[in-house]
């Protein structure tokens, strides 16, 4: 298994809205807890979503990736994304300056990683797997899609991918 750890600012990140949504949470089941006669729609309402978006954000971010014969498999806690190795045409580190002006047209920007949908100029439409934006590797499909992902070893992980596409060939 090859693993992605978080960079400084997913830390930080992670550490500043997680602690915001735990605080929120929090005093929402004071409230629930205080006020048995009052509604207590909004506040349990409130507590289901902000635990939801935590428990959410925690599960999709992945952590690591696994090459086996026929498929890379990005782990996460909720379910890992499997793609087949047939499918991958290119595989090249990015530099960083290729990443600039990137942003999240539906994507997780840094609570536990970065992942979803993203975009700039020179890549157009990506998908991110990662938890870092230092260490960045592209994946390209037949099917024009682009991948992005963060291994810790980038040089012996895209050594593996790469031996492992060509005898899938």
């Amino acid at each position: 298994m090859y693993k992605t750890s978080p960079d400084k600012i997913c830390r930080i990140i992670t550490f500043l809205i997680g602690g915001v949504f735990l605080f929120i949470i929090f005093f929402q089941i004071l409230i629930l807890l205080g006020a048995p006669e009052e509604p207590v729609t909004i506040p349990a309402l409130m507590l289901v979503l902000f635990s939801f978006i935590l428990v959410f954000t925690w599960g999709y971010a992945p952590y690591g990736y696994v090459i086996e014969k026929k498929n890379l498999n990005i782990l996460r806690k909720l379910g890992t994304k499997s793609i087949p190795l047939s499918e991958i045409i290119l595989v090249r580190a990015v530099e960083k300056d290729e990443m600039k002006n990137t942003w999240r047209s539906f994507g997780n920007g840094g609570v536990f990683g970065y992942y979803g949908k993203f975009r700039n100029a020179k890549f157009g439409d990506m998908v991110f797997y990662t938890r870092r934006r230092d260490i960045l590797l592209l994946l390209e499909l037949s099917n024009g899609k682009k991948i992005i992902l963060g291994p810790d070893e980038l040089t012996s992980f895209k050594k593996s991918l790469k031996e492992a596409i060509s005898k899938n060939q």
